[in-house]
C-alpha cells in the first residue's frame, strides 16, 4: 500500500501488515503511524492514530503534531486531566516505541545464527567427505553462508536502530566479532535509547566472565 510521512511528506510503499503501526520514516527518521494514503483524502495524516485527514476536514495541531479532530479532543481532554496526566504520557511513550523498528529481535537473531552455523558445519563436512578433490565447492558454500549471515545481520541492525550496511564489517577481522557480539547483546532501538535491558546486562556479564576464564586458562 502507499503511505506518506507526515513530517517530511515523503511517499513510499509499505507492507499491508504495517498498517496502523508506528514506524520510522526511511528518509527523515521520524516516527509516524502507517496509514493508507489516498490522493482524495489529502496529504495530511494524523500522527497519533494514522487516520487520513480529508481535504474538507480541518486538521488540528497538538504539541506540534498534526492530529485529526477525534484525536485532538481525546488528547486535549487527557492533557487537562491532572490526575491521569502522567499515566497518559506513559501510554503515549509506550505506543511510540511499539513495533517501530522492525527487523529481527534478539532471540530470533540468536536462533537463526545458531541454526545457520549448524547447517554450515554439517554441509561443509558432507562436501569434504563426498567431494574430497573439489575444494571449490567448499569455497562456494562458504560464500553462500557468509551472504546469508550478512542478511541476518542486516535485519538485526535494523531492529537495533543502526544502518543495515554496518553488516559489511562481517568481512573485517575483529570487527566482525564485535558486530556479532553487539547484535546479541544490544536491545531493540538501542541507538535511540542508549540503554541496556536486563537480558543485555546478563549477556555482558556472561561474556566478561567467560573472557576472564579463557585468559586465566591461557596464562
Amino acid at each position: 500500500m502507499k503511505t506518506q510521512c507526515p513530517h517530511c511528506q515523503t511517499k513510499f510503499n509499505a507492507p499491508d501488515k504495517h498498517k496502523g503501526k508506528k514506524v520510522k520514516c526511511p528518509k527523515c527518521g521520524q516516527l509516524f503511524v502507517i496509514a493508507l494514503f489516498s490522493e482524495a483524502a489529502g496529504a495530511e495524516v494524523c500522527t497519533n492514530c494514522g487516520r487520513a485527514i480529508g481535504k474538507l476536514e480541518q486538521p488540528c495541531v497538538f504539541k506540534d503534531e498534526i492530529v485529526c479532530s477525534e484525536c485532538d479532543q481525546k488528547l486535549r481532554k487527557t492533557k487537562d486531566d491532572s490526575e491521569n496526566g502522567a499515566a497518559s504520557e506513559n501510554v503515549v511513550q509506550a505506543s511510540e516505541t511499539e513495533d517501530s523498528y522492525g527487523g529481527l529481535i534478539r532471540l530470533s537473531f540468536f536462533g537463526l545464527s545458531v541454526a545457520l552455523n549448524t547447517i554450515y558445519v554439517i554441509i561443509s563436512v558432507l562436501i569434504v567427505n563426498a567431494f574430497p578433490h573439489a575444494p571449490y565447492l567448499d569455497l562456494i558454500w562458504l560464500l553462500v553462508y557468509l551472504f546469508l549471515l550478512f542478511l541476518v545481520l542486516q535485519s538485526r541492525l535494523i531492529n537495533i536502530g543502526y544502518n543495515q550496511w554496518w553488516a559489511l564489517l562481517l568481512c573485517v577481522p575483529i570487527f566482525n566479532f564485535l558486530l556479532v557480539l553487539g547484535c546479541i547483546i544490544l536491545p531493540e532501538g538501542f541507538k535511540d535509547s542508549h540503554k541496556f535491558d536486563y537480558t543485555g546486562l546478563i549477556l555482558v556479564a556472561i561474556f566478561i566472565v567467560v573472557s576472564l576464564a579463557l585468559v586465566a586458562i591461557t596464562i
